[in-house]
C-alpha cells in the first residue's frame, strides 16, 4: 500500500539496487540506488527525529541517538 502510495502520487518507484533515481520529494532531489527509495522516504521525509538533549543535533534512529549520547560525543 505505502509502495503504491509513492508510486502514484509522487512518482516514487523503487527498482533493483544498481537503477539510480533522484528523490522526487519536493525539496529533496538525492541521487540513490532504487531499492533504498522506500527506506529513505520513510526515515527522511515521514518520521519524527530524535534530538539530542544536550547537543540538540537530530538523528533519524534512536538508537543512533543512544550510541551519540553513550559515546559522549556531543557538547553544549
Amino acid at each position: 500500500m505505502f509502495l503504491d502510495h509513492l508510486r502514484d502520487h509522487h512518482g516514487i518507484t523503487p527498482g533493483n539496487s544498481r537503477t539510480q533515481d533522484y528523490c522526487r520529494w519536493a525539496g529533496c532531489g538525492r541521487l540513490m540506488n532504487k531499492s533504498g527509495i522506500y527506506n529513505h522516504v520513510r526515515e527522511m521525509h515521514l518520521t519524527r527525529k530524535y534530538t539530542c538533549h544536550i547537543c540538540r543535533r537530530n538523528f533519524i534512529r534512536e538508537h543512533n541517538l543512544n550510541a551519540h549520547i553513550a559515546a559522549a560525543t556531543c557538547y553544549q
